[in-house]
């Protein structure tokens, strides 16, 4: 299984926000636990990320093929399409061709796409085979990828934000997160750990997080405190370190690399 979050954190409205994309690396095929693989991509051209979850490979011209090594090759090859909109149809329709329809009648499998516009906005992008949910839980998969659908900016920022599509001030300050994979877990202790946090933080000898790196590393946290919860008690370890992030603004991207954050991608000088 896995576990995929994308925040939209609103601080001016829409005028100034931030994002964090972050993935667990668990891979497992019923009970059979396999070798850590990357879930979580950047987007170079588009200053963008894309994740997955559900299926984790698939086979083409009987070879096993895993999304891991797909996915750098795809993103390279795509360098063409000029909006996150254009390289989400396109990531569709290449899948419906790429993975066989046996494949996507049998396994649920979804991606996330995260960045921002040319005029700064910020913007989220999912589809799946996935026919609905019930609870927690994914209905039966269907025949072929959706269409991708932009959940925050043509649904969430108007309905929950009130933003007036027009004025990136209008809309209200706060936070959204779409989740996928196994998210009972994050759902139930995402904000209880918040909670906690912020009453440990009023004490004078705490620090809170001042910067977006800083909180990048605090969901991090979340994240690995969830990993000891399967890793422990779970009767099926679904979800496990080593944990992923990447911190998107409307600049650029930041990632950690060798235990620091660096600009990455879009960011010049």
């Amino acid at each position: 299984m896995t576990l995929i979050i994308n925040e939209i954190h609103l601080q001016k409205g829409l005028a100034e926000t931030f994002q964090i994309a972050a993935a667990d690396r668990r891979i497992t095929r019923g009970n059979k636990i396999e070798n850590p693989r990357r879930k979580l991509f950047a987007i170079p051209h588009l200053n963008s990320t894309v994740s997955y979850f559900g299926l984790a490979s698939f086979i083409k011209l009987g070879k096993e093929i895993y999304f891991s090594e797909w996915f750098p090759n795809f993103i390279a090859k795509s360098n063409h399409t000029k909006s996150l909109e254009e390289f989400s149809n396109h990531l569709r329709d290449t899948l419906n061709i790429e993975v066989s329809l046996p494949y996507r009648k049998k396994y649920h499998s979804g991606f996330h796409l995260s960045g921002y516009r040319p005029d700064g906005l910020p913007e989220f992008w999912h589809f799946s085979n996935i026919s609905g949910m019930e609870g927690p839980y994914y209905k039966a998969p269907v025949e072929n990828y959706g269409k991708p659908t932009a959940d925050f900016l043509q649904r969430d920022a108007i309905k929950l934000f009130h933003w007036d599509e027009t004025d990136p001030l209008s809309a209200n300050n706060g936070t959204q997160i779409y989740r996928n994979g196994d998210i009972r877990t994050h759902a139930i202790v995402s904000e209880i750990l918040d909670f906690a946090m912020n009453e440990i933080m009023k004490l004078p000898d705490f620090n809170r997080p001042k910067t977006i790196e800083e909180y990048a590393d605090y969901v991090k946290f979340k994240f690995e405190f969830i990993s000891y919860i399967y890793k422990f008690w779970a009767q099926k370890k679904i979800i496990s370190k080593p944990i992923d992030i990447i911190i998107l603004t409307k600049n650029g991207l930041i990632e950690k690399k060798n235990n620091k954050w660096q600009r990455t991608a879009g960011f010049k000088n």
